[in-house]
């Protein structure tokens, strides 16, 4: 690098050196420091030596610096995620072939034990017992209907052609970028991703705006039954309270007891978020932070989304609990920002939801966003699978925003 630095040294600047070199050291500081240490002394004798490091002290301190390392962090993990996305493309089919050839070997085994028997006790057991199989199977055939919505509407049998679409183009296209096909990854583990305004090329063609809207609607309507409406009384006591907040009448505390004490005489679902409200009042900071960028995500979950979601879905008298998951995840196991989970009695129990978590950035980086995205479906799809739940609750969080 010394030796590059002397070749170049007429157009010598810290951005060329860090765009030649920034591959063959793995840290910021390393880099920096080498780079500092060949103008201090390598290159002391050159005659364009003072602009050179002139040049380099504007840059460590300009925005650009922070830019350049942000983008290239950003170049990094859209390349990882890729490389996950295609890993996670090859993992389903591999265990779709898997299935397949267990079947046909368990199949061929069977046929195999057919053409063995010659004693005809032993034949005539086989056969009532395939006779069993056979009526099991058409049982199970019958319990699993096909997803027909009121309209008429098959979403299996389009699911199905979705489905089969998505992996001629995987099959095609080899590697698809992440940020354009969450629907198609999702696809590929048998989970229908519905998201208002947002849905793919490929989803649309298929199902069609009309049935997407349709489908969206009755699965809203469905899931979300509870009516959270406050009457008058109750919403002109809520404005008296908060009244006090806004002009600064009354202390932090003061407010949040009396939010305690309204909610006393509200339904179990309304007496959540108000107890949410309390708690966001002690813990929000009295007037907005400017410069979202600088929250890290500890302080993003713990001191603005915490307080309200621990209020209203975490509950000790019906053993759940919101936990923010700040640990290694064991080997071969996606572990999520943060978990829904029940208690039973001194250990936890199983999941009824998830949680992602990003900070803002100047630079938005929709690949790791997405990345979050389908780790969410994957293991929610899982919680209901495994523990035969109606539903789940999961969350994503990007900066002050959150998406359930």
């Amino acid at each position: 690098d010394t030796q590059w630095c002397l070749s170049n040294l007429r157009n010598l600047t810290t951005r060329k050196f860090y765009d030649a070199f920034g591959h063959e050291y793995n840290s910021v500081q390393k880099i920096s420091r080498r780079y500092k240490n060949i103008i201090n002394n390598e290159l002391k004798g050159a005659k364009n030596i003072v602009n050179i490091r002139n040049e380099h002290n504007i840059w460590m301190k300009s925005k650009k610096n922070t830019n350049y390392w942000l983008e290239k962090i950003r170049e990094e993990t859209v390349s990882n995620t890729h490389i996950e996305g295609a890993q996670y493309v090859q993992d389903v089919v591999r265990s779709e072939i898997v299935q397949i050839r267990t079947m046909d070997n368990s199949q061929n085994q069977e046929k195999d034990a057919q053409t063995d028997k010659t004693d005809e006790e032993a034949t005539e057991y086989h056969e009532d017992e395939q006779n069993k199989i056979n009526e099991t199977e058409g049982d199970e055939s019958v319990e699993v209907e096909p997803w027909i919505m009121e309209n008429g509407m098959n979403v299996t049998t389009l699911f199905t052609e979705y489905y089969k679409r998505v992996e001629q183009f995987v099959k095609t296209e080899g590697l698809i970028p992440i940020e354009t096909h969450v629907q198609e990854l999702s696809a590929l583990n048998h989970i229908l991703v519905l998201k208002p305004l947002q849905h793919s090329k490929m989803i649309r063609e298929v199902f069609t705006d009309e049935n997407i809207k349709y489908i969206t609607n009755e699965q809203l309507k469905t899931s979300m039954k509870s009516s959270l409406d406050f009457t008058s009384d109750e919403l002109t006591q809520l404005n008296l309270v908060l009244k006090h907040l806004t002009n600064q009448t009354q202390s932090v505390h003061n407010i949040a007891t009396n939010l305690m004490v309204f909610s006393n005489s509200l339904d179990y679902e309304k007496r959540r978020v108000i107890i949410g409200i309390a708690m966001l009042v002690l813990k929000l900071p009295k007037d907005p932070i400017v410069d979202i960028t600088t929250i890290s995500e500890s302080e993003l979950w713990s001191i603005y989304f915490d307080p309200f979601l621990s209020a209203i879905i975490s509950d000790n008298e019906r053993n759940t609990l919101l936990r923010w998951l700040n640990k290694q995840a064991e080997d071969d196991l996606l572990r999520p920002d943060a978990s829904l989970t029940t208690i039973d009695q001194l250990q936890f129990g199983f999941n009824l939801g998830f949680g992602e978590v990003k900070i803002s950035q100047p630079t938005c980086d929709k690949a790791a966003l997405c990345n979050d995205f389908l780790r969410l479906t994957h293991l929610t799809k899982e919680c209901l699978d495994n523990h035969l739940l109606d539903a789940s609750f999961s969350f994503q969080i990007h900066g002050k925003c959150t998406y359930l």
